[in-house]
């Protein structure tokens, strides 16, 4: 069957609508949830998407996402869409994807090597250290992990990963696509990510997947306690949203960056012949 590929504003139509069912769903089963990384700086900077981004980011305590993820073991799912998840279809990244299959992924950081549907990311947020010193060997474990994860399918010509992730891609890339590395990998990040359960310490992050100790805050930042503009809509944020970004983006976050800085997953989308492709 012939394939349309969706343009831009198609894509990003898909995705809120994503994000509208998943946001039904969270309310309908008393699952608390906060916009993050480029979608809350996109709500607060942009009142939605950031012109140049193409995809959304929320995420959740990990006692909340850990129902989310027996809910869709259980069948129960946001309207429209599926959830990918290690404990659900071996997905070997610490977080769980929604997503719509009727959309067909490529993007320029992936060689291929797994299929892809049109997405938004749900980051579980774990507990973290006190101190700045176990905040970072914390953050270090997991950096070296999260690329084990994922070494058989990033392609080591992707300019936009770091060059430490494209020499994991080159160097270990072969031996994980013929052994079950990137499986041990998931699982031993999976047990790190809930090493400290979430509230045990006054602090937390999103630990499988975070770019380090920048992004720990004090358990209360990850509290659903203001709606936020996105789009047409408007979606549970942190009261201290601020903070967050002044921390993870720098004080100047309301500045946009330099071109060469505009990144986007470089993604092509497309539907079956006959599908309608939104917007």
């Amino acid at each position: 069957m012939k394939k349309i590929r969706l343009t831009a504003g198609q894509i990003k139509a898909r995705e809120l609508a994503i994000l509208e069912s998943f946001d039904s769903f969270c309310k309908e089963n008393g699952i608390e949830y906060i916009l993050a990384y480029g979608t809350l700086l996109g709500a607060v900077r942009h009142a939605g998407f950031i012109p140049w981004d193409d995809d959304i980011d929320v995420a959740m305590a990990r006692p909340d996402y850990e129902k989310f993820i027996r809910l869709a073991i259980a069948g129960k799912t946001p309207e429209g869409c599926e959830v990918q998840a290690t404990e659900i279809d071996g997905f070997v990244q610490p977080f769980a994807k929604i997503v719509d299959r009727a959309v067909s992924i490529t993007s320029g950081r992936n060689n291929g090597s797994q299929k892809e549907w049109l997405w938004i990311d749900v980051f579980p947020v774990d507990g973290a250290p006190e101190s700045k010193l176990g905040q970072k060997i914390l953050y270090t474990k997991a950096k070296i992990l999260g690329a084990l994860c994922i070494a058989d399918q990033l392609d080591p010509s992707y300019e936009d990963a770091s060059v430490a992730m494209r020499l994991v891609a080159a160097l270990v890339g072969p031996i994980a696509r013929r052994t079950s590395l990137p499986s041990l990998a998931s699982e031993a990040l999976a047990s790190l990510c809930k090493r400290i359960p979430f509230g045990s310490t006054g602090y937390a992050g999103v630990v499988g997947w975070g770019g380090g100790p920048r992004e720990v805050f004090p358990i209360s930042y990850f509290k659903a306690g203001r709606l936020i503009a996105f789009e047409s809509n408007k979606f549970p944020a942190s009261n201290q949203t601020e903070q967050i970004l002044s921390q993870i983006y720098g004080a100047d976050y309301m500045e946009l960056p330099p071109v060469d800085k505009r990144v986007s997953h470089e993604l092509i989308a497309c539907v079956d012949e006959g599908c309608d492709p939104i917007g």
